[in-house]
């Protein structure tokens, strides 16, 4: 009997093990997702698009060390940042709970101020389940090579 309550307890607990590792593969997933929606919008010069996974408190932190809340950020893609073209790799995404961190690799051409961004960014975005959805809370982003 000893046997059966121990391999019982085994079978529940691998089970429930799967189910969290499932779970939080579906969150990756789903991240990757928005953040892929994101950078499609922002390409078109999309601003509400871009924002539609923005929190209220969002903060962004450019490679120049300047700050931005979420209304800069979304007028910045109305007005200064324009892009040519996005290529994300190397992208992994860890959740913890209710929060996320995208960590990637991006090869940026475009503009910001008239000013050129062509490089290759790390980024790192936070993300924060709100009201049962999640949003990104912060954002920056360092070009590889220095400035």
């Amino acid at each position: 009997m000893k046997q059966i309550t121990v391999a019982a307890a085994l079978l529940i607990i691998s089970g429930v093990l799967m189910f969290a590792q499932k779970k939080s593969g579906n969150v990756e997933q789903s991240i990757k997702s928005m953040e892929n929606e994101m950078k499609e919008a922002v390409l078109k010069g999309d601003a509400a698009g871009s924002a539609k996974y923005l929190a209220s408190n969002y903060v962004r932190v450019y490679p120049d060390g300047s700050v931005a809340d979420r209304q800069q950020v979304i007028d910045d893609v109305k007005n200064s940042l324009k892009y040519t073209s996005i290529e994300v790799s190397e992208q992994q995404v860890q959740v913890t709970g209710d929060t996320a961190i995208s960590v990637f690799k991006a090869s940026v051409k475009g503009t910001r101020n008239g000013q050129p961004l062509d490089g290759d960014y790390r980024g790192v975005r936070t993300w924060a389940k709100e009201g049962g959805q999640w949003k990104a809370v912060a954002f920056t982003s360092t070009k590889i090579g220095g400035m």
